[in-house]
């Protein structure tokens, strides 16, 4: 509430009139295809699930959208919704061992190697094209250098790693979770009509993405609002309120939604039925 009180004050400041034309006349189908992209993410998270315990892909789905979902609202995301899908894996009969190392990979270990394979590259175009201060683009240049030597690193290790086998598709499954939600940004940009400029939205997203990792910040709420659109808006016509219009209208599509998805998914986790594992045996919760 706080947030919007304020949006709304930068908003009459800057045009208030012009950021309540442009709710108006937003693209219905641009905004859909933004959810349909984050959609896709949360798709995408269950093939991951999918692929690391072998179960039904219906059941996968569930498991990883109660706990990415679920997970990002809590303090410390990480943990809790590494906690709920090792719950939900050792109720389907999954050893302990392996329940907390497919956990583990679906709440940290993927999305943060598939973003770093992602940053270097992101942060690098976004150095050179983007409108940022000078200085700024010495150190955006030097996070993706060191984003390049930490995917080298995660490569080598995944080369010999025990489970390389599944690592690739891993990987490639994580990147384009984190491109449909980048691509939901983006299209959801569109929709509002509001310019940004491209090379700003990878800067922008990495420290979107930087923020919701603060354990002590639910989801980045707040602070992900507040200071993304800072980013957005530097050395382009679009002013701070529209930036900052387009970012609650992607977390919304991205964070809000989800949550309640992720609530819906957790509920048909507990009704009352029976198990039956990746091995046939069934369990009753």
């Amino acid at each position: 509430m706080l947030l919007g009180i304020v949006i709304a004050d930068v908003a009459k400041a800057d045009d208030g009139s012009g950021v309540m034309a442009t709710v108006r006349d937003a693209d219905v189908a641009l905004l859909v295809a933004a959810a349909a992209a984050q959609t896709w993410r949360y798709l995408l998270s269950g093939a991951l699930l999918r692929i690391l315990t072998e179960l039904r892909y219906t059941l996968s789905l569930q498991i990883s959208t109660a706990a990415v979902a679920i997970g990002a609202l809590l303090p410390g995301a990480n943990l809790p919704g590494g906690g709920i899908a090792y719950r939900e894996l050792l109720r389907r009969g999954i050893p302990r061992k392996r329940a907390l190392a497919v956990s583990t990979a679906l709440i940290l270990v993927v999305p943060a190697a598939s973003m770093a394979l992602l940053a270097g590259p992101a942060l690098l175009i976004s150095g050179l094209a983007s409108p940022l201060p000078a200085g700024w683009r010495i150190v955006i240049d030097v996070l993706a250098i060191a984003a390049f030597f930490l995917a080298a690193a995660i490569l080598l290790v995944v080369a010999v790693g025990r489970r390389a086998h599944h690592a690739p598709a891993s990987l490639a499954l994580g990147a384009c979770a984190w491109l449909a939600d980048g691509a939901c940004l983006w299209l959801t940009a569109q929709a509002l009509h509001v310019h940004l400029d491209a090379a700003s939205i990878p800067v922008a997203y990495v420290v979107a993405a930087a923020i919701i990792a603060i354990p002590a910040i639910p989801g980045g709420v707040g602070l992900v609002e507040a200071a993304v659109p800072f980013i957005l808006a530097a050395g382009v016509s679009t002013s701070y309120a529209e930036a900052a219009l387009v970012v609650l209208a992607w977390r919304v599509l991205s964070f809000w939604i989800p949550t309640l998805a992720g609530a819906g998914a957790y509920a048909s986790l507990h009704h009352p039925f029976h198990l039956r594992t990746a091995w046939g045996r069934t369990i009753v919760p």
